[in-house]
């Protein structure tokens, strides 16, 4: 089943519509029948939420939308668009794409880059909820036992502290750059802002 979740809202509120979705498709089917994310995009320089788009937030909602997707097993997801289809800033169809019209990379391309060399040869295996809904932590890991926790929120930045065994890694931000970190006493603090990071368990 492919669905194209265009909204004029924040990616996460798609969570809800595959819920609604699987249910539908229960309602009908004993078959294990997956659902596809088609196509799915938000152009620079228009407003969602009354934030506007601008390079930095379109890289935010795409990284944002494949990590939701993989939190609902969606297999396939297809961004729109790959390139700028035209020059004008103000025309919406102009600035979806993840290149420039003259195929120079957005920082929205260089997030997906990112996010393909961290999470490559991982699967998503649960949120961690910690009472704060707009919050999401999202735990991956590899078949050899390896662990990523991706985590952002929807609400204002802000530090969070979790349970986690003691150990060491790094932190990448969505644009590659790594901090690296280790924690003790089984806990670890997150600092939560809309542009998601990654804290990569050594």
């Amino acid at each position: 089943i492919s669905v194209h979740p265009y909204r004029n809202s924040k990616p996460e509120t798609a969570l809800e519509d595959y819920s609604k979705l699987r249910k539908l498709i229960n309602k009908y089917t004993d078959k294990k029948l997956p659902i596809l994310s088609g196509e799915w995009g938000y152009p620079v320089n228009t407003k969602i939420d009354n934030v506007t788009i601008t390079e930095q937030k379109q890289a935010e909602f795409l990284i944002r939308m494949f990590l939701v997707n993989a939190s609902k097993d969606i297999p396939v997801s297809i961004w729109y668009n790959w390139r700028n289809n035209g020059i004008d800033p103000n025309n919406n169809q102009h600035n979806f794409g993840l290149l420039t019209h003259n195929y120079q990379p957005k920082q929205s391309y260089n997030a997906l880059v990112n996010f393909n060399k961290v999470l490559k040869g991982y699967e998503f295996k649960k949120r961690l909820e910690y009472g704060q809904p707009n919050d999401y932590i999202f735990k991956f890991t590899s078949k050899k036992g390896k662990k990523v926790i991706a985590f952002w929120t929807t609400g204002p930045s802000h530090p969070i502290t979790i349970n986690f065994p003691s150990g060491k890694g790094k932190i990448v931000n969505i644009m590659g750059e790594e901090q690296p970190v280790n924690w003790n006493e089984k806990q670890i603090i997150l600092n939560l802002s809309s542009s998601p990071s990654y804290l990569v368990v050594e």
